[in-house]
């Protein structure tokens, strides 16, 4: 019977996301492996019902690097004006991580961020180089 009871608490918190998502924090995350543009891997997240991550704290961070697996993945900070935006329109002032404050102000043609294998942000040109990616869907 505590066989059964257990596997059905595995079952019901294993079920939040589905599979090829991970779930952190209430949400689920997932890393597109192929690269491709900043505005290409958003619309694929968008079409899978969520945006490119944005990242709200210190341990979410930390948990998209360790998802990303080293690599540079685009995540869901964009500019197209002065300020920079999160792709599922969320606050984006709060917590960042930088690599060099100078990109904490959009730089003209680095729209886009990614997050570097140490976890720093870096703002890029929204296509050039091409990257992974990592989505989220929130509830």
């Amino acid at each position: 019977m505590q066989t059964l009871v257990v596997l059905a608490v595995l079952a019901a918190v294993g079920a939040a996301c589905e599979w090829g998502w991970e779930e952190y924090n209430g949400s689920c995350y997932r890393l597109q492996s192929r690269v491709n543009t900043w505005t290409i891997h958003n619309f694929e997240c968008v079409y899978e019902g969520g945006t490119l991550a944005s990242i709200k704290s210190e341990e979410e961070n930390d948990f998209i690097r360790r998802l990303a697996h080293g690599r540079d993945v685009y995540i869901g900070g964009a500019s197209f004006g002065y300020n920079w935006e999160w792709a599922d329109h969320s606050s984006f002032y709060g917590y960042s991580n930088w690599a060099d404050q100078a990109d904490s102000y959009p730089p003209r043609g680095r729209p886009c961020i990614s997050m570097n294998s140490y976890g720093q942000w870096e703002a890029h040109c929204c296509a050039n180089p091409p990257r992974a990616a990592v989505c989220v869907r929130r509830w």
